[in-house]
């Protein structure tokens, strides 16, 4: 090709609906889902076409996923179940259990249907080696570097040479896992097995109060059920000594129909109500509150009797807002500070009044304890 730049687009084009309906209809032959196939290839080579574009593929419409297809092809794997990708579909997720090797070359097909129908310059997209082992359960190699290398070696280089012998002069090395992990330490796609370990390294900052969490599909299921938690990084010069706590604000869907049943601040519903948290008359109050409510777009925190200074994150040293309310979004977090001139019972709790009357509310039992006459006061048993 004699352009300096050619143009093409990069991706896989949308699957018409009635396509997948076909294709994964049990009861249509074979013979109709591959002319249901070919069809959209042909319009997906002839829309590239008409655009102007100088390379051009069939859009990917001989697979389904990206992932799950390229592996029924290749020896070492065994699919483990079926799990749920960002777009909120469905594949079918592996696991290595023997050594990795070519087994047939799935994209001779689609290679030959677009060279016939096409008079562009055309490429093939292949799925690398690094995605494929990092989407996988690796159970057979001593590490995901030997797998990788696996797989670059005995999968996806002899794929290439025959692709080659085919005649493609363009080949597209698929790498999305790539892009997540540019320093290896995200932690997005690291996939830790039964009895397996990672060890996450990071240089602590910056300063605040930071939430973790599962990230294994179904993530919003996984996180629902309790798969996260927090952890505080000080600023090195420290902070003002205070009675210091974390609340985590949640919620749980009993009955698995995607909606919240009950609400609470660390985990159990109206346990403060009946077990006030007890804190001292004018010393200062320091709440590390984390929202990771899943189901409800928002949550707050509101405070009776005073008012409080909010950082948000706690990455910053002065206060955004003097308030009595914070509203937070699924994953946000901040610093409440406070103290309370006078004893007494003072409510904090959700000022969404569903989530209060459903279990997210408690009381800080503020006591002098320079005062003997106070009256202790007992909730529940």
């Amino acid at each position: 090709m004699s352009k300096l730049f050619p143009t093409q687009e990069i991706g896989s084009l949308k699957k018409p609906a009635d396509m997948l309906k076909k294709v994964k209809d049990p009861n249509v032959s074979d013979e109709e889902k591959i002319k249901a196939r070919n069809d959209a290839a042909l319009l997906n080579i002839k829309t590239l076409e008409d655009i102007g574009l100088d390379i051009v593929y069939d859009g990917e419409v001989r697979r389904v996923e990206m992932y799950e297809e390229p592996v029924r092809y290749v020896d070492g794997f065994e699919f483990a179940g079926r799990v749920r990708s960002w777009d909120n579909k469905y594949y079918k997720k592996a696991r290595v259990v023997g050594p990795v090797a070519f087994k047939q070359n799935f994209h001779a097909e689609e290679f030959n249907f677009v060279k016939d129908n096409s008079k562009r310059e055309l490429k093939v997209p292949v799925t690398g080696a690094y995605t494929l082992a990092d989407w996988s359960y690796d159970e057979h190699y001593k590490s995901k570097d030997e797998l990788i290398l696996a797989l670059a070696r005995n999968v996806v280089r002899p794929l290439v040479k025959d692709l080659v012998g085919l005649g493609a002069k363009i080949i597209q090395i698929d790498e999305p896992a790539a892009t997540t992990h540019p320093a290896e330490m995200d932690g997005v796609f690291e996939n830790v097995g039964p009895g397996g370990k990672f060890t996450y390294e990071f240089v602590a900052g910056p300063a605040g109060v930071h939430l973790y969490h599962c990230h294994v599909a179904p993530v919003e299921e996984h996180v629902s059920r309790g798969l996260y938690g927090a952890f505080i990084i000080d600023p090195k010069e420290g902070r003002e000594p205070a009675d210091e706590m974390v609340m985590i604000l949640n919620g749980f869907d009993t009955d698995f129909d995607t909606e919240n049943n009950f609400y609470a601040v660390n985990t159990i519903p109206f346990y403060h109500l009946y077990k006030p948290i007890e804190i001292d008359l004018h010393k200062l109050v320091r709440l590390y509150v984390i929202n990771i409510l899943e189901f409800d777009p928002i949550n707050n925190f509101h405070l009776h009797g005073n008012m409080f200074n909010y950082y948000p994150i706690g990455t910053q040293s002065e206060p955004s807002s003097f308030t009595d309310i914070v509203t937070l979004s699924q994953g946000d977090r901040g610093i409440i500070e406070f103290e309370y001139k006078y004893p007494g019972k003072y409510l904090f709790h959700a000022h969404k009044v569903e989530f209060s009357e459903k279990g997210w509310v408690g009381i800080f039992l503020v006591k002098d304890n320079q005062e003997k006459n106070i009256q202790e006061i007992k909730y529940g048993t």
